[in-house]
């Protein structure tokens, strides 16, 4: 699941409107707006909706769903690897190399397997 992906899984979970929109440069993102598609008129973008860059929203997040996330190990390179879960569902453990990702990847699948 590539990063764009994670963020609309957890948008569409949280219930966040949005449209997918892009940068200058072609990169897509999720556009926070105030109401859903189809009412008529254009949405207003508010803002953009990434919880895998904005740490604040990423903890919200982690306390909302119960996920608990710890430091694995470190690559020879110094990659570090994390691992994620929810607290009220073990077997949804998933690892990454960013504490955000494993966070999100967590709730994803510990919310498909309700």
């Amino acid at each position: 699941m590539n990063d764009l992906e994670i963020c609309k899984k957890i948008a569409e979970i949280e219930g966040v409107y949005y449209i997918e929109t892009k940068y200058h440069h072609n990169d897509n993102f999720l556009g926070l707006v105030d109401e859903p598609g189809g009412s008529g008129s254009p949405p207003e973008l508010i803002g953009e909706y990434n919880p895998l860059t904005d740490d604040a929203l990423c903890f919200q997040l982690m306390i909302k769903y119960k996920v608990a996330v710890q430091w694995l190990w470190d690559e020879n390179d110094g990659t570090p690897h994390y691992m994620a879960y929810a607290v009220t569902s073990y077997e949804c453990v998933e690892h990454s190399d960013s504490p955000n990702k494993a966070i999100l990847l967590s709730i994803i699948t510990a919310e498909e397997a309700k």
